[in-house]
């Protein structure tokens, strides 16, 4: 929990499992220089960024966003945070008709896996899937959630209640201590990760890049694609291991995670089987089936 402007601190941090403010721990103060710390060498650039990941908690809390990775700000802000898993595909888009000679060729050479139709038509299913994790599975769940878990009363062990924010001391109710699984790594895991991924591997099965005549071209594309792939993986994957081990228990991570697999095991199925159940959505994005050929 993080409260803005408490005591002389800059912000702060409650461990609301805690027993009292006297337990290690329980009570954070970040001062006013806390991310002021300038990053003028490599040694300490590494240093920031294993304090900010798995630093002790009242140092990693404290710790600002590493700067020297880039866009480890824009992970879960629109709308970089669409634009980012959408590299893959938008540079399929920009690069094929370069490489080939236009769309329209592509449709005469029966390439659909290529035509901007297709293209258009996978771009719509990503966004749909984008709005299915924020309107579906987060606000539908947290609804869920609300409705469903009671709020745990204000007693006398609620020994921060009076350092929250005023909107937050709700009389009779101790914030924070109710179950309140982890939206972001429903974020993490439902959006980052499988939708760049899928892309990226579809990108392989239907690759655009091996028709160029420039082998620089045929190297390049590829080596440019697998590495911002890996590199939004691994900002992702250090960002849900932040969350987890700092602001959830471990029940709030793991049915975070089991909510987001309601799009990682259908996307699975796509990508990885050929069964005839699937067949019209692989060919409505691209995906070659069977009985045709790229």
């Amino acid at each position: 929990l993080k409260l803005q402007g408490s005591h002389s601190c800059q912000k702060a941090y409650i461990n609301v499992h805690a027993s009292a403010m006297s337990d290690d721990g329980a009570f954070i103060c970040c001062g006013d220089n806390a991310d002021a710390s300038p990053i003028d060498n490599f040694y300490r650039a590494s240093q920031q960024i294993v304090d900010y990941f798995s630093g002790p908690s009242e140092i990693a809390l404290c710790t600002g966003k590493p700067t020297v990775l880039p866009l480890i700000n824009h992970l879960t802000r629109f709308p970089h945070s669409w634009i980012m898993v959408l590299l893959p595909l938008l540079l399929r888009m920009v690069l094929w008709p370069i490489i080939s000679g236009g769309y329209k060729e592509v449709e005469h050479h029966r390439r659909p896996q290529h035509s901007i139709r297709v293209l258009l038509q996978r771009m719509l299913c990503y966004i749909l899937l984008m709005l299915f994790r924020g309107y579906g599975l987060y606000e539908l769940f947290d609804y869920v959630e609300n409705i469903s878990i009671s709020p745990i009363a204000s007693n006398d062990t609620c020994w921060y209640h009076h350092l929250l924010p005023s909107r937050l001391q709700v009389a009779g109710q101790c914030y924070g201590l109710q179950f309140d699984f982890s939206d972001h790594i429903v974020f993490f895991f439902a959006h980052s990760l499988p939708l760049i991924t899928f892309e990226a591997l579809l990108c392989f099965a239907v690759p655009f890049w091996n028709r160029s005549r420039l082998f620089s071209l045929r190297v390049l594309v590829p080596f440019v694609l697998v590495m911002s792939t890996l590199y939004i993986q691994a900002i992702t994957l250090l960002a849900a291991h932040r969350t987890a081990k700092y602001f959830h228990t471990s029940g709030e991570v793991i049915i975070g995670y089991m909510i987001s697999l309601l799009v990682q095991i259908p996307l699975t199925l796509i990508l990885c089987t050929d069964s005839s159940r699937w067949e019209t959505v692989r060919t409505f994005i691209g995906l070659p089936i069977k009985s045709k050929q790229i």
